[in-house]
């Protein structure tokens, strides 16, 4: 058996080729979709026609250029013949292109006519033969049948026939064979005629069909159409519940507004108002709209949106009425508060819970009439959840607070009873002050304490728990010291707007109460609050009085980041306590000063003089180091005393007492011995040193007279002098000793210094 080899399949180069060449001639031949189907039809087999009879013409114009000489008139006329008939070809095609059917018809007919006829013109031997009446007429005729109505085929069949006429009268030589031309010419009009009936028949026919088809698919169109609005509808509320699941989702998940607000935007925006939208918040005590972070913005912009407030725009109308505003064309307000020049229309919903406006829901389009009655009920609802979930959230948010309060302010008082029990152990003033200051510092606050003094018209800065460094750059950019300075009441009560400073009270300008210290101080500018960036919280000032039995001894200053108002209470009562220890340390250090101190002369008494000196005479012992001391007895007192009365006579042992304490060192212990007798130690003094210190204390109060109720009192002193040796082993003898130089120096006449050997 005898195989075909298998043809090999065209290659896809070749074919594409292929349909492009098909494609290319379907869009030369295709008639525009404008006129009638008839026409169409017609016009698509015109096209046809057309593009042969070019080319054929194209061909008989290469003929005539092989077949005729240069230069010929033959050659010329006939060139001349088919240029104008190309053109007429031409230009029948473009009016077929442009939907002129019935004009290029004509142009197409004309331009066969002139072919057989115009060739007559240029040579009259064509007409020779039985073949050109032919010609002339068949062409014509058939084109005519096909192109135009029957009528126009018979006018232009009997055209053709006058013409013949004319022809054969000038040209009697012209041979005719008129039987078959006539029979011709008459079966090709009859058969063109009814065939150009029958087809415009079937077209009609075609057409009233197409009518039935166009009128179905016209009812199929609207029933689809329909069909499309219904679904348009429904996924319109699916889109509606679909958001509505969202907002309701979000709204049981989020655990702070912010996060709500911006989720809430964000589900709008994408879903519903693409363009501009977002939520702006009132503040009833400023009257403004502050827009959230989150509004949507449909043109990117760096910069926040500001405050609305709510007697401007329609989202302002909005939060004072409580009432939705749906404007479908922005231009009929006059008060509009423009962002976005390309908004046309705007929808405004309030945010609001039990008949209190929170804010409002804002959408803008850049399209008239965007928002219709369902988008407005819709942000209605989605307004409404929003509502409920704010005040929740703010709910939750504020018992957070409060528990966190609560957490921080039982941290606070443990920390303070901590520290209230550190200043219990603490017997000074300047203790307490320290111990407070320390304990204050580890737990963030910063203290600062001024003392009332004793006329109740002035404060003293005694303590402040700042850091050394950076009190002194405080005080070297304000130029004033801070510890020392005075603050007068009339100025602390201007400054408080006369409120009564008796009282805790939270500062809320520091900087004014900062000029009070230094009245060199600047205030300082606040920072902004931009988007994004977070911004230090600012220090909360306290200021607690210090009273004890309903008397006010001084003002403690507290200042922390860690502090809020609510701490006022509990640092008020942690302000009494330490008003208590300072009343307590005051207290101890007065009993103490009476228990040691002489309460005539200021000077140590006699216990606490043998005290003191007996831990200093030790140590002398013990390191070998001398050690003297000084008997002094005022010359002739009992005088004063007779003379002057004792209230002189005990201002005269005060200043005497007063001289002699000036007169030593720090180092040196000088007390009352009793009646107008001073003792005074002198360690690591020589004997030498000694007489010399006693003999300098002798003369500055012989020279000086003391003033006393007007007076000048002439006063002397008489000086004993003693030493440590290996003989004094005891305090109490070197005190007798110095009593014994003292008797001598009065037995040799008084105002002298004598020493014990």
């Amino acid at each position: 058996m005898k195989l075909h080899p298998e043809t090999p399949p065209p290659d896809p180069a070749v074919r594409l080729q292929r349909r492009s060449l098909v494609k290319a001639v379907r869009v030369l031949t295709q008639p525009p979709g404008s006129i009638p189907v008839l026409d169409r039809r017609r016009a698509h087999l015109l096209a046809w026609l057309l593009l042969v009879m070019i080319l054929l013409t194209i061909t008989g114009l290469m003929l005539v250029l092989i077949v005729d000489p240069p230069g010929s008139p033959r050659r010329e006329a006939y060139v001349k013949l088919i240029l104008l008939i190309l053109a007429l070809f031409g230009l029948a095609y473009g009016l077929v292109h442009a939907a002129y059917y019935r004009l290029s018809a004509v142009l197409t007919i004309l331009g066969a006519v002139f072919g057989p006829w115009g060739s007559l013109l240029v040579d009259p031997g064509v007409v020779r033969g039985d073949f050109v009446p032919l010609t002339y007429v068949v062409i014509s005729i058939l084109l005519a049948s096909i192109l135009l109505h029957p009528l126009f085929t018979s006018l232009l069949a009997a055209l053709h026939l006058t013409a013949l006429l004319l022809v054969i009268r000038f040209s009697p030589a012209t041979f005719i064979n008129w039987p078959s031309l006539l029979a011709l010419i008459f079966f090709t009009s009859v058969l063109s005629i009814l065939a150009n009936l029958i087809s415009q028949r079937d077209l009609e026919q075609i057409d009233h069909q197409k009518q039935k088809l166009a009128q179905n698919e016209a009812q199929q169109t609207a029933l689809a159409l329909l069909k499309t609005q219904m679904l348009e509808e429904a996924g319109t509320r699916i889109k509606q519940l679909t958001v509505l699941h969202e907002v309701v989702t979000v709204a049981t998940q989020v655990d702070n507004i912010d996060h709500l607000i911006e989720s809430t935007t964000e589900i709008i925006g994408r879903s519903l108002f693409p363009d501009n939208c977002g939520v702006l918040l009132l503040d009833e005590e400023q009257g403004l709209l502050h827009p959230h972070p989150s509004y949507r913005f449909r043109f990117d912009t760096h910069s926040s949106p500001q405050a609305i407030p709510v007697s401007q725009g329609v989202t302002g109308q909005v939060a004072r009425t409580g009432q939705s505003i749906r404007i479908g064309s922005i231009e009929v307000l006059e008060s509009y508060i423009e962002i976005d020049p390309s908004t046309a229309s705007e929808l405004c919903v309030p945010i609001t819970f039990k008949g209190k406006v929170l804010g409002v829901i804002n959408a803008e389009s850049t399209r008239p009439e965007a928002f219709s009655v369902e988008d407005e009920h819709l942000l209605w609802t989605v307004a409404g959840q929003l509502a409920a979930t704010i005040e929740q959230l703010r709910a939750t948010a504020a018992e957070h607070r409060w528990l966190a309060q609560l957490a921080h302010s039982n941290e606070l008082i443990n920390a303070l009873a901590h520290i209230t029990t550190h200043l219990q152990k603490s017997l000074s003033q300047e203790e307490i002050l320290q111990t407070m200051g320390d304990e204050l510092s580890k737990i963030g606050l910063t203290c600062a304490m001024a003392v009332r003094d004793s006329a109740q018209k002035s404060f003293t800065i005694k303590y402040t728990s700042l850091p050394k460094d950076t009190l002194e750059r405080l005080e070297h950019n304000t130029g004033s010291p801070f510890l020392g300075s005075t603050l007068f009441v009339n100025g602390l009560k201007s400054t408080i707007e006369n409120e009564d400073f008796r009282r805790p009270a939270l500062i809320t300008q520091p900087d004014e109460q900062m000029q009070l210290f230094f009245p060199a101080w600047q205030a300082r500018t606040r920072p902004e609050n931009e988007p994004g960036k977070s911004v230090e919280k600012e220090p909360t000032y306290l200021r607690l009085p210090l009273v004890f039995e309903e008397t006010l001894t001084g003002i403690l200053w507290v200042w922390s980041r860690f502090l809020t108002e609510a701490d006022l209470s509990v640092m008020s009562t942690f302000a009494l306590q330490v008003a208590s220890g300072l009343k307590r340390a005051r207290l101890f250090q007065e009993v103490q000063s009476l228990a040691l101190t002489d309460p005539l002369t200021g000077l140590m008494n006699r216990r606490s003089l043998f005290e003191l000196g007996r831990v200093e005479f030790v140590r002398s012992q013990r390191l070998d180091r001398p050690f003297c001391c000084l008997m002094l007895d005022l010359d002739h007192f009992k005088k004063i005393n007779d003379n002057y009365g004792h209230p002189v006579g005990d201002r005269v042992v005060q200043e005497f007492a007063e001289r002699c304490k000036r007169s030593v060192r720090e180092i040196d212990l000088i007390g009352r011995y009793g009646g107008e007798e001073v003792v005074i130690f002198l360690p690591e003094t020589d004997s030498d040193t000694a007489l010399h210190i006693a003999e300098r204390l002798r003369e500055s109060i012989a020279q000086t007279p003391i003033r006393s109720l007007g007076q000048e009192l002439p006063v002397t002193v008489s000086v004993g002098v003693s030493k440590r040796d290996e003989h004094t082993l005891e305090l109490e003898t070197l005190i007798a000793r110095a009593d014994q130089a003292m008797y001598i120096a009065k037995h040799k006449g008084r105002n002298r210094v004598a020493i014990s050997r």
